[in-house]
């Protein structure tokens, strides 16, 4: 989360250290090294909505409705946040296998979340070096809720699949934390910006670092 002060054009700069710590010479010279610098543009926008009530309708409100406005002002705030926040993750271009960070066809099971910890393990800096950051937070439809809810935390799955091997321990338990979203599942919220929804949007699951080491968006 960040704060801006008014309504110009704003941008972020992402710094990483390239390279990595060299052993000193003897003669303790150190070499300089140098910080990759990424930039992002932002710009902060105004959302708004007007309700009209007549003199009737306030002198007819019988239940008191309406003075709900500002828990329903509230509600339609946070639409729009999280509108704003799953079309930039469903239309987003970071998501590539040229970035290496997509897979297709790659179910949330045991298998696909092993899957996914090895792509993301895989991923590398400027450099080519592993960018050292855990895959630690799980982002998934709320169709998926029972999955994931199952792979985080039960301790002990069985396969019963005829001639499989059992598994008597989940390896993927308490080595992540899982979100979920009503959201990823609305075809009106995930439809691209030509308003064609995605009909495997409901089965689509992210994998993210903590926000605190390097985050992904910002708000």
């Amino acid at each position: 989360q960040a704060s801006a002060t008014d309504f110009k054009p704003l941008y972020s700069y992402q710094l990483e250290g390239s390279g990595m710590l060299e052993k000193l010479a003897q003669d303790a010279e150190m070499k300089h090294g140098k910080l990759v610098e990424s930039q992002y543009t932002k710009k902060l926008e105004t959302y708004a909505k007007m309700l009209a009530f007549t003199r009737q309708d306030m002198i007819n409100d019988d239940m008191s409705a309406l003075t709900r406005v500002a828990t329903m002002l509230g509600t339609m705030a946070f639409k729009a946040r999280e509108f704003a926040a799953t079309q930039t993750i469903a239309n987003s271009t970071m998501f590539s296998v040229a970035n290496g960070n997509l897979l297709t066809g790659n179910t949330l099971n045991i298998d696909g979340l092993t899957a996914s910890g090895v792509a993301f393990d895989g991923q590398t800096d400027t450099d080519g070096l592993p960018i050292g950051v855990d895959g630690a937070k799980l982002l998934a439809p709320a169709s998926l809720k029972v999955i994931t809810s199952q792979l985080q935390n039960q301790t002990e799955i069985r396969d019963t699949a005829t001639n499989s091997k059992n598994f008597i321990n989940n390896p993927h338990a308490g080595m992540f934390e899982s979100f979920n979203s009503q959201w990823l599942d609305n075809s009106i919220a995930t439809a691209a910006a030509n308003g064609t929804p995605d009909v495997n949007r409901s089965k689509t699951w992210y994998r993210f670092a903590d926000p605190g080491a390097a985050a992904a968006f910002e708000v």
